[in-house]
């Protein structure tokens, strides 16, 4: 049996820098790109462990989740990943939406039969403001985890912003 802090470890450790990375990298531009990135790294680790499975876009208890990951079929993690960049929109950050996923990851987990069950919400977004974030006060949340990534923290911020809106407006 693989212990749910593994599956937390993963998540909260490597496969947020490599989305880092895949960001920094130009390869991530949209919440498909995004989603495809997680899974293909998340992948790579999980199914290399026997009896574990992942589901895109599961119907899960009315709800559709981005990713799920299970053990010998039991849901050990939801995960969740939104998007929040745009060309020339900066200082972004869009808290209802965010808010929105976070109570509908709240709901899964409430309806899984694992009660190990844990939810990730990645957000990708862009803001010099500090953000303090869930701002929901609720006991029911602390099996849903929120994983900020704001690409206003990377060193090289204006180089990378200056370079990913035009490969954006170009490409797409």
């Amino acid at each position: 049996m693989f212990s749910g802090d593994k599956v937390t470890e993963f998540t909260r450790g490597s496969l947020v820098v490599k989305i880092k990375e895949d960001l920094k990298g130009l390869r991530i531009f949209n919440k498909d790109d995004l989603k495809s990135i997680a899974y293909y790294h998340s992948r790579r680790f999980f199914l290399t462990l026997p009896g574990w499975i992942l589901r895109v876009n599961p119907e899960f208890h009315g709800q559709k989740p981005d990713l799920a990951v299970l053990e010998n079929y039991e849901t050990r993690a939801i995960l969740q990943f939104e998007f929040a960049l745009a060309p020339q929109q900066y200082r972004y950050f869009p808290k209802v939406m965010f808010d929105e996923r976070m109570v509908m990851l709240k709901n899964s987990v409430k309806l899984s039969k694992n009660k190990g069950t844990k939810a990730y919400l990645f957000g990708i977004y862009d803001t010099d403001e500090s953000i303090f974030y869930p701002t929901i006060k609720d006991k029911d949340f602390q099996s849903t985890l929120w994983i900020p990534i704001n690409v206003r923290e990377f060193q090289d911020y204006s180089v990378w912003r200056k370079k990913w809106d035009e490969m954006k407006s170009h490409l797409f």
